[in-house]
C-alpha cells in the first residue's frame, strides 16, 4: 500500500516501505530480547526499595549478591566475599568461601561460609583456643555439627559453628565493649 501523497517511481516506494518494515522488525526484536536487562534493573531497583523501606535503610541489590545498611550496620551476601578485619578483630580468616559479612561498626560482625573441610574445622577451632579464646570456653559435637565459643582475656566473644553434612557454618565476633 502507498502512502498518501507519495509518488510510485519504479520499485522505490515499495523498496522504501520495505527497508521501514525491516528497521521496525529490528527494533523490536532487539527492544524484545534486550528487556530482559531492562526488566531485570527495573525488578531490582523496585527490590531494593521495597527492601530497604522494610528495613529502614539502604540495599543494593545485585547479580553477585546483596548489600544493605542501616544504622552503621552492614550487611553483604555473595559468592565468594572478603574477610573483614574490621569486623571480625583478630579471629583469623577461616579457609572456607566466604557467603555472608556482618559488620556492626565497632560492635563486632558475623560471617557465613562454605566449602570448609571437616578437617579445618577442627583446625579453626584450635587456632581460637590457641588466640586465648578459652574463658568459658565450650566445644559441643554430633554426627552433625560442631561448635566452640569463648572469650579472650580482654572479654571478647567467639561463637564458632560448623555443620558437618553441609560444610558450611558461621563466625561471630562480639568485642567487650559492645556485650
Amino acid at each position: 500500500m502507498i502512502c498518501e501523497g507519495s509518488k510510485k517511481v519504479g520499485g522505490a516506494v515499495l523498496k522504501k516501505t520495505y527497508i521501514n518494515i525491516c528497521i521496525v522488525i529490528m527494533i523490536v526484536i532487539l527492544s524484545l530480547t534486550g528487556c530482559g536487562t531492562v526488566q531485570d534493573k527495573v525488578s531490582e531497583k523496585v527490590g531494593e526499595k521495597i527492601a530497604g523501606d522494610a528495613i529502614g535503610g539502604s540495599v543494593d541489590i545485585t547479580k553477585d549478591g546483596l548489600k544493605a545498611e542501616k544504622d552503621g550496620v552492614s550487611y553483604q551476601t555473595g559468592d565468594d566475599l572478603k574477610w573483614s578485619k574490621e569486623a571480625m578483630g583478630n579471629i583469623p580468616e577461616p579457609k572456607a568461601k566466604i557467603s555472608g559479612v556482618s559488620n556492626a561498626q565497632g560492635e563486632g560482625g558475623s560471617v557465613t561460609y562454605s566449602e570448609m573441610s571437616l578437617e579445618e574445622a577442627k583446625a579453626y577451632e584450635e587456632k581460637l583456643i590457641d588466640l586465648g579464646y578459652t574463658e568459658d570456653g565450650r566445644s559441643v559435637a554430633d554426627n552433625d555439627m560442631m561448635g566452640y565459643s569463648g572469650k579472650n582475656s580482654s572479654g571478647d566473644s567467639v561463637i564458632f559453628t560448623y555443620n558437618i553434612g553441609s560444610k558450611d557454618g558461621s563466625i561471630y565476633y562480639i568485642p567487650s565493649g559492645a556485650q
